[in-house]
C-alpha cells in the first residue's frame, strides 16, 4: 500500500509510521525499510505472549519465533520506535526496554543502547521533534527522568525493576522518588 501510494503520489515530507509490524517477513522487512518506514514494534507483547509454551506458539506453532523481529529490522538498519498498548500492555517504558533487550528469541534482542533509542530519539524523529525532544542535548527541552539505579551496571533482566527517581518537565522538577 506504502508503495502504490509513493508511486502515485510520492512520499513527500512525511515520516510514515507502520504501527505493530509484528510478523513480517524478511521481505516485508526489506521493502519497508527501502521505503523509509518507521516502524513501530511492541517487544512486550513477546514478553506475554511469546516463548514455546506462550500464546503465539499454542496458536502459530514455531511461527512464534517470527513475531516482532526487532534485532533484525534494528540490524537491517530500520528506525524502530517502541511503544506499548496500555489496555494490554504495560505503559512503562521499562518494561518495553527490558522486553526488547530480553526477548524470547534470541536474534530478536536489542543492546541495551538501541531499547533507548527506541523509546526516546527514534519517537522523537518519528513525530518530526528530534530538534526540540528525544536526548539530551543544549537547546532542547528539559523533559527528563533520573532513573534509581545506573542501566549499563545492571542485568539486563532487572531491567523492568527499575524505578524513576526524579521527573523533570520543561526544567522544572515535577516528581522526585
Amino acid at each position: 500500500a506504502f508503495s502504490s501510494a509513493f508511486e502515485a503520489v510520492g512520499a513527500g515530507n512525511h515520516r510514515h509510521r507502520l504501527e505493530l509490524f509484528v510478523l513480517p517477513t524478511s521481505d516485508q522487512i526489506e521493502n519497508a525499510i527501502a521505503l523509509g518506514l518507521i516502524l513501530s514494534m511492541r517487544p512486550n507483547y513477546d514478553a506475554l505472549w511469546g516463548g514455546s509454551q506462550g500464546m503465539y506458539a499454542a496458536n502459530m506453532g514455531s511461527g512464534w519465533q517470527s513475531c516482532n523481529p526487532v534485532g533484525q529490522v534494528i540490524k537491517q538498519g530500520g528506525i524502530v520506535c517502541g511503544g506499548s498498548d496500555s489496555d494490554i500492555t504495560d505503559p512503562n517504558p521499562m518494561v518495553g526496554i527490558h522486553d526488547a533487550v530480553n526477548h524470547p528469541v534470541t536474534c530478536h534482542r536489542v543492546s541495551l543502547e538501541e531499547a533507548l533509542r527506541m523509546y526516546t530519539i527514534h519517537g522523537a524523529y518519528a513525530l518530526f521533534k528530534e530538534d526540540e525532544i528525544g536526548s539530551l542535548t543544549p537547546g532542547k527541552v528539559a523533559d527528563v527522568i533520573i532513573l534509581g539505579q545506573n542501566l549499563s551496571k545492571l542485568s539486563p533482566d532487572r531491567l523492568k525493576t527499575v524505578k524513576t527517581a526524579v521527573t523533570i518537565k520543561r526544567g522544572k522538577v515535577m516528581v522526585e522518588g
